[in-house]
């Protein structure tokens, strides 16, 4: 089925974003109306953060989530996929691994949420900008193309990413939005930023910077056999080579060879990292020291916006 960009079927190939602007020149007038806003701060109360390689899908009629969201993507792509008739939401921070089946998996919740509601599925991309390397640009590309081959008509409506999505300071290129969330209960799109990234931060970013860990993991869902909790894993990766020298090496060299934009990374990045390192030299074979008998670990938020562990 065909991928829809203000009712006009998307039909071409293009081998950079910029072309796909100038023939979409809507994508431009709706990049516009988001940029200029400043990045909200979103209160841990009602909300929930994915990180990158992560995804989630809220409905409207969720008790415990009204707003999802993701932050620090700066190479990656934000994905929202929304129905128009449900407002059930699906948002995933994506880095590249594992973007097909990822796709196929938000749109087949989405499809099975909104299942006797009449719509249209809305797709909103947020990210990425004029990297050196031009990862930015080769992922939102295959994302788009990914949703292009999907069985379901799709309408592209915000794609505020790479060219669209760029500044300039002291001649460094740097993305204007780096952080997305939804309104869940109105549909409201708008560049943010998180209190709460959530429970176990170094365990769901081992994954990053280990091998064999390519999967999109849907963390959350509101309905379902495990509606309205997160769940973390089970999941296991092969052990990280020279991890100990990992640990002894400089912020700078941890910013520069882990990072695919070191020049655009926020200042808590090398910190993170080495938090995730360190969870990785102390846990190598998650199957055994963290998810005993290969349960998943539960969460809750609650109605003062702590997560709880739920067993």
């Amino acid at each position: 089925m065909p991928l829809f960009i203000n009712g006009v079927v998307m039909d071409k190939f293009y081998s950079d974003t910029q072309s796909l602007f100038d023939a979409h020149p809507s994508l431009k007038e709706y990049s516009r109306r988001l940029l200029p806003q400043p990045h909200k701060s979103v209160s841990p109360v009602g909300s929930l953060h994915v990180i990158q390689r992560e995804f989630a899908v809220v409905s409207p009629n969720d008790l415990n989530i009204s707003i999802v969201g993701t932050t620090e993507a700066t190479t990656c792509s934000i994905v929202v996929l929304r129905h128009s008739g449900s407002g059930v939401v699906a948002l995933g921070h994506f880095d590249g691994s594992g973007k097909e089946k990822g796709i196929k998996e938000m749109i087949c919740k989405v499809e099975e949420y909104s299942a006797t509601t009449a719509g249209e599925f809305e797709l909103h991309m947020i990210g990425g900008f004029k990297d050196s390397k031009c990862y930015s640009t080769e992922l939102c590309l295959e994302i788009l193309y990914c949703f292009q081959r999907q069985p379901v008509n799709i309408h592209l409506i915000t794609a505020c990413v790479c060219e669209l999505n760029n500044f300039v300071r002291n001649d460094i290129n740097l993305p204007v939005i780096h952080g997305a969330a939804v309104n869940v209960k109105t549909g409201e799109l708008y560049p943010a930023i998180f209190a709460d990234k959530g429970p176990d931060v170094p365990l769901r970013s081992s994954r990053l910077f280990s091998p064999g860990s390519p999967d999109m993991l849907m963390i959350y869902e509101t309905y379902g056999e495990y509606g309205g909790l997160m769940r973390i894993g089970p999941f296991n990766y092969e052990p990280v080579r020279c991890i100990d020298d990992w640990m002894e090496l400089g912020d700078d060299i941890i910013l520069k060879y882990l990072s695919t934009s070191p020049e655009a990374e926020g200042p808590d990045y090398v910190a993170d990292v080495r938090r995730a390192l360190a969870f990785i030299q102390k846990h190598p074979f998650p199957f055994l020291t963290v998810f005993i008998k290969c349960q998943p670990r539960f969460y809750r938020k609650n109605e003062y916006g702590q997560w709880l562990s739920f067993q």
